[in-house]
């Protein structure tokens, strides 16, 4: 017996689906161009909208250099000063692919301070959209 390409047959179910995603490709891309950046605050001290792979972000901690460094990929946070380097999130958690949250902190105590870097992404289509980092150190934001 044969299944004719109705409602019910794999055949109507492939593009179904692949009519799906090119609709949700549409959406994204239409979504990317209706948003325009935010270039004061990509060049403001209060953060810094990324969409590299590889975030950097360079800074100065009780005149000591540090620099945050986050994998977009593979979803690695460090942070590097002097000859240390302090893995905040490692690549092998759950969390660092998948999370809910939009807003994540990470904490560290460099010297005498505490160094506070916080990532916001957006909710919606978050994997294209850039993110927000924030630097702060002993509470003050610093310029970035």
């Amino acid at each position: 017996m044969m299944l004719a390409a109705g409602v019910g047959s794999p055949a109507a179910a492939g593009v179904l689906f692949l009519g799906a995603i090119a609709l949700l490709i549409t959406s994204v891309m239409l979504n990317r161009r209706a948003i325009p950046p935010v270039p004061d605050l990509a060049r403001s001290s209060v953060g810094r909208l990324s969409r590299d792979r590889v975030v950097k972000i360079d800074f100065s901690v009780d005149g000591r250099l540090a620099q945050f460094r986050w994998n977009r990929l593979t979803g690695r946070a460090e942070l590097r000063f002097d000859t240390e380097r302090v893995t905040l999130q490692s690549p092998w958690h759950f969390s660092a692919h998948f999370s809910l949250e939009t807003e994540r902190v990470w904490r560290h105590i460099i010297g005498q301070q505490l160094v506070e870097i916080e990532k916001q992404r957006p909710r919606t289509f978050a994997g294209f959209r850039p993110n927000l980092f924030i630097v702060r150190v002993d509470g003050t934001t610093v310029p970035i």
